[in-house]
């Protein structure tokens, strides 16, 4: 995780976003975030490493169904768990 200023990312940090230049992230910034591009605001950017191109065969945990996509369980304690990892 990097924690820095907006106005100290680079090109390369705006590339890792997904955007040619900082100045091309800048443009989209308030459609992004709902405000302006601040340089002296800290923000935080956590980068990912890709370990495998391999794809996995992964089966869902529970089936699916009409009535309730969380395997008959209510969704708020799937959410809770979710959000304790």
């Amino acid at each position: 995780m990097k924690v820095c200023k907006l106005g100290e990312l680079t090109d390369e940090d705006a590339r890792a976003e997904g955007y040619q230049s900082v100045e091309e992230l800048k443009a989209v910034w308030s459609l992004w975030v709902g405000g302006e591009w601040d340089p002296e605001q800290t923000v935080k950017a956590i980068r990912f490493k890709l370990l495998s191109h391999e794809v996995l065969d992964m089966k869902p945990i529970c089936e699916k169904s009409s009535s309730n996509s969380y395997g008959g369980k209510s969704a708020t304690p799937t959410r809770k768990h979710a959000l304790e990892f």
